[in-house]
């Protein structure tokens, strides 16, 4: 189940419709946020229910990976990493594009897509048949894809969670 929330305080106001997690995914690739829509008038965004396990997870893969895991592939246009006016990240969020390429499509990365990633390879959607996929991955990946939350990702493994989720597959290196 998702929660709507206000974009100006992180509280959750009431479950998400259908209609507004849609809606916050698509603005979220538009934003470069948390995909903030407008309902009755007010900012808010729709977040997956996580533990704050999860959520924290999240967070943390997106940092690293925008810290190391993926500047050897891509350029990062923009980061924020924390609203200095919350203690909670809603918005904790970066826009890349390949490094090699100016034109390339610019990809925004954000807690929702990290999710998403962790989900893709989770699933097996990614992983199969590439030298870089799951034959590859860290001990430690294969244990936070089996539901170990106490486990410790490096660089590479968030590298791998940013291709599934932007790409659906392993890509690079």
């Amino acid at each position: 189940m998702s929660t709507l929330c206000d974009y100006t305080t992180g509280n959750p106001i009431r479950p998400a419709t259908p209609e507004e997690q849609a809606a916050s995914l698509g603005a979220s690739r538009l934003d470069g946020g948390v995909g903030v829509i407008l309902v009755e008038g007010a900012p808010c965004y729709v977040e997956a229910t996580l533990t704050e396990a999860a959520r924290d997870r999240a967070h943390s893969v997106l940092c690293t990976a925008i810290e190391g895991g993926i500047t050897y592939w891509a350029e990062v246009l923009t980061y924020r990493w924390q609203d200095p006016e919350r203690d909670y990240r809603p918005d904790t969020h970066a826009t890349v594009r390949d490094a090699e390429d100016e034109e390339a499509e610019v990809h925004t990365l954000n807690a929702q897509s990290i999710i998403w990633g962790l989900s893709r390879l989770a699933s097996g959607e990614v992983g199969a048949g590439g030298p870089s996929a799951e034959g590859s991955w860290s001990d430690a990946l294969r244990k936070v894809l089996a539901g170990d939350d106490e486990v410790d990702l490096d660089a590479s493994d968030a590298d791998c969670i940013v291709q599934a989720a932007l790409f659906g597959e392993i890509v690079y290196g």
